[in-house]
């Protein structure tokens, strides 16, 4: 049998004798009577001021030296060797307080909700420092069980993942274990949807003359959002150097949204501080439409009998910014009578993009037009679509320069 003796004698490989110096928090190596090898690593006060230590097990000496080396390099790191004993459900009400405090309240709504009624009733229980992910996929796979498509599971995904990088933040567990967990893969119906060219001439002959004629032209010119376009002002059309500029956005809340912030409906976002207004030239065409619907709009502010001025381009009858689904409504309408398949308004951006990466512009200037924070992210989503766009300006080359010669 073993002894530790307090005094700075210690047994070592076997040999009872006079302890060496140790390290600040080394601890002592020592065997237990059931052949466990134990070592502790001092940690300081904790908040109650009493001293805290974590303990070590191994089988062999030469296993617990080494896990004592890892865990004093992970203190000088500032590694949380002794986490607060939390449970995923009290991390993730403490993470949306900040969620609250920091982020848009259109975050914090969506947040709160996704952990509300999925993430805490499926992991609330488990202890967060013993989250594994293994857990976290199964929690996937019930949710797809539920009936859950596989994008709303991935929106799981992300929140979770996103909470749990701050819990790496604030040092209460050592590493992500959502990082590990694989979210469902897009389904082929889900992949990003767009109109050819020939696709979207035909759009633009059948939506002629209807209310919102101008709003998909801008939207197939600009690939601008559906937020941007419907918080679009009047204020922001420059009539001489034929631009637009984006500098907010508008979001039309229910009223439980709107309790959870400042009690407003309607809300509108500028753009970060870190991030300048996009100026957007616009054609001579374009500019006639938008001439064409602000005569429109004053006749039917004329008419109104409760308009709301909000000063923006496109509205309601009444003044009011536009909701989301009115421009969906009329594109669906449209895209029907011309017979072609049914996309979603923020797919014409897509539509932009991939149309104006097709005729050769730079990644760089799509990405401007955009108004992507980064190049890396339109080279992420729209990269693929390059080489087609390499090929086409190559054979333009090749017919410049050789016309119908040929090089046999």
């Amino acid at each position: 049998m073993w002894f530790w003796y307090t005094s700075g004698i210690k047994a070592t490989d076997g040999v009872i004798g006079m302890a060496s110096r140790r390290g600040k928090g080394e601890g002592s190596i020592y065997q237990r009577a059931d052949g466990l090898w134990v070592t502790a690593i001092d940690l300081g006060r904790g908040p109650d001021g009493k001293r805290r230590r974590k303990v070590v097990y191994g089988k062999t000496r030469a296993e617990v030296r080494d896990k004592l080396k890892a865990m004093t390099v992970q203190q000088t790191l500032g590694v949380n060797l002794k986490p607060e004993r939390v449970t995923v459900a009290e991390f993730i009400s403490r993470w949306l307080e900040s969620v609250k405090a920091t982020k848009e309240p259109r975050t914090y709504v969506d947040y709160e909700q996704v952990c509300r009624v999925h993430i805490v009733p499926a992991l609330g229980h488990i202890e967060l420092a013993k989250l594994e992910p293994q857990e976290i996929q199964r929690f996937y796979q019930s949710r797809l069980a539920m009936g859950r498509a596989p994008r709303t599971v991935r929106h799981h995904h992300e929140v979770l993942r996103n909470a749990l990088g701050t819990a790496v933040e604030w040092r209460l567990i050592q590493y992500n274990p959502a990082e590990a967990a694989k979210a469902p893969p897009a389904t082929p119906s889900e992949k990003r949807s767009f109109l050819t060219n020939e696709q979207a001439k035909q759009l633009l002959e059948v939506i002629r003359k209807e209310r919102l004629e101008s709003l998909i032209v801008v939207a197939l010119m600009t690939g601008s959002r559906s937020g941007e376009l419907r918080g679009l002002r009047w204020q922001d059309v420059d009539w001489e150097r034929r631009t637009i500029t984006i500098r907010q956005t508008v979001w039309i809340r229910t009223k439980k949204q709107a309790q959870a912030d400042d009690g407003n409906i309607i809300k509108f976002k500028p753009y970060p501080k870190n991030r300048r207004p996009r100026l957007i030239p616009l054609p001579a065409r374009v500019m006639a439409l938008l001439k064409t619907w602000k005569a429109r709009q004053a006749e039917e502010r004329v008419a109104a009998s409760d308009w709301t001025d909000y000063g923006l381009v496109w509205t309601r009858p009444n003044g009011l910014p536009l909701r989301a689904e009115y421009p969906l409504e009329q594109l669906h309408k449209a895209l029907k009578a011309a017979g072609l398949p049914k996309v979603r308004v923020h797919d014409l951006r897509h539509t932009a993009a991939s149309l104006l990466i097709a005729m050769g512009v730079p990644l760089k200037e799509v990405s401007e037009t955009l108004g992507h924070a980064s190049i890396e992210i339109t080279a992420d989503l729209y990269g693929h679509l390059e080489p087609d766009a390499q090929r086409a300006t190559m054979e333009k080359l090749e017919r410049n320069l050789f016309g119908k010669r040929s090089l046999g």
